[in-house]
C-alpha cells in the first residue's frame, strides 16, 4: 500500500483530486446567501485608526441592499476624492453580483459603476505625498524641478523673501512627527551645492495649517539655483497643499508657487493621481464570529491600467459596528 502511494502517478492523482475538492469547497454561490448574517455594518480600521460610519463603511443589510457608504467622507481630511461621471459625489456605492461561501466564510461582491447608471467613478488625490523611510540625511530630500520654472530660476533674493507653506502630517496620529527644514542652495542636485541658508525646524501636525518663514537677504553671484526640502524624521509622510515664495525684484513683488517634485536619495515621492475606475471586485474573508473582515482582496478594473489587486492585511481590516 505504501509503495502504491509513493508512485508518481498516484501522487499526481491525489494532488489533482485534492485541488478539485478545494476548488469545489471554495466556490461561492447564491444558494449560500441565506446563511450569511445580514444586518451588519463594518467600520474601516487602518493602521490603528478606526473610521466612523459613512467613512467608507461596509453595510451588509441584505442580499438586495448592501453598499459602501461615503456619507460622512471628508476628502480634504483623507486626501482622497471620489466623483461620478456626471460630477456628483457618490454617497453610497451598491454591491451587486453577491455570492457567499459558508464553508470558508467568504463573501464575493462587485461594484460595477456602469450597472449603477454611471459611466465611471473617478478616484483621485491632488497633492504630492512625501515619505522619509530612512530619516534625515543631506542625501535624502526633495527639490524643485528646474525644468518647470524656466526663467524664474535662479531666484534673486537679495531683498529677502517670505516662504509660506500649508501642509500636514499623513500619519494616523501626532505621535509620529514630521519636521521639515528648507535649504536655499546655489545649484540644484545632483551638482555639489553650497547651502546659502537653512530654515529653522517646522513641526507639522494632523491639521492642515499654514506656516510663514522669513528668509533673510541672500547674496550669490549665481543666485539661488534651487530650494531643497528635508524631512527630519524616520518613517513619516506628509502632504503640502501649497507652498509659495514671495520676494521683491526690481521694485515688483513676485509670488512663485513651489512644487517639490524631484526626490533624491532614498526619499519617496508620490505624485498626484487620477483614474477612472469601472469596476471593483471584492472577496471578503470573515473571522469565525464575524466580528472582523480581516482578510480578502480587492481587484480594481480601470480605464487607464491593467487590473490590479489590493489585499487586506494586518494594517487594513474592518471591525463590526456594535
Amino acid at each position: 500500500m505504501i509503495k502504491f502511494l509513493r508512485k508518481p502517478i498516484t501522487l499526481i492523482f491525489i494532488t489533482i483530486y485534492g485541488l478539485l475538492i478545494f476548488w469545489f469547497l471554495d466556490k461561492p454561490s447564491e444558494s449560500d446567501l441565506d446563511d450569511f448574517p445580514w444586518g451588519s455594518t463594518y467600520l474601516q480600521n487602518y493602521d490603528g485608526e478606526l473610521y466612523g460610519i459613512g467613512e467608507e463603511s461596509y453595510h451588509f443589510e441584505s442580499k438586495r441592499d448592501s453598499y459602501i457608504s461615503y456619507e460622512n467622507w471628508d476628502p480634504e481630511k483623507r486626501l482622497f476624492f471620489l466623483e461620478n461621471s456626471d460630477g456628483s459625489f457618490p454617497r453610497r456605492i451598491k454591491f451587486t453580483n453577491i455570492k457567499y461561501n459558508k464553508f470558508f466564510r467568504t463573501l464575493h461582491a462587485v461594484c460595477d459603476f456602469t450597472e449603477d447608471g454611471n459611466d465611471y467613478l473617478r478616484a483621485y488625490y491632488n497633492h504630492y505625498i512625501y515619505d522619509s523611510p530612512e530619516g534625515y540625511s543631506r542625501k535624502n530630500g526633495f527639490q524643485l524641478n528646474g525644468d518647470s520654472y524656466g526663467f524664474f530660476l535662479p531666484f534673486a533674493l537679495t531683498n529677502g523673501a517670505k516662504l509660506t507653506i500649508t501642509a500636514r502630517i499623513l500619519n494616523s496620529s501626532n505621535t509620529i512627527p514630521a519636521d521639515l527644514i528648507f535649504s536655499f542652495d546655489k545649484l540644484p542636485r545632483p551638482q555639489i551645492s553650497e547651502s546659502l541658508y537653512e530654515t529653522e525646524k517646522i513641526s507639522l501636525n494632523n491639521e492642515m495649517n499654514t506656516y510663514e518663514i522669513s528668509i533673510p537677504k541672500l547674496y550669490s553671484e549665481s543666485g539661488i539655483g534651487s530650494i531643497s526640502m528635508y524631512v527630519l524624521n524616520k518613517d513619516t509622510s506628509l502632504t503640502i497643499e501649497k507652498a509659495a515664495l514671495e520676494y521683491v525684484i526690481n521694485g515688483e513683488k513676485v509670488s512663485e508657487e513651489l512644487i517639490f517634485s524631484d526626490a533624491f536619495g532614498d526619499a519617496v515621492l508620490t505624485e498626484p493621481w487620477n483614474d477612472k475606475e469601472l469596476k471593483w471586485v471584492y472577496k471578503f474573508k470573515f473571522n469565525k464570529d464575524f466580528s472582523k473582515i480581516d482578510n480578502g482582496k480587492l481587484v480594481i478594473h480601470s480605464m487607464n491600467y491593467k487590473p490590479w489587486t489590493s489585499k487586506y492585511d494586518s494594517n487594513w481590516f474592518y471591525t463590526k459596528f456594535e
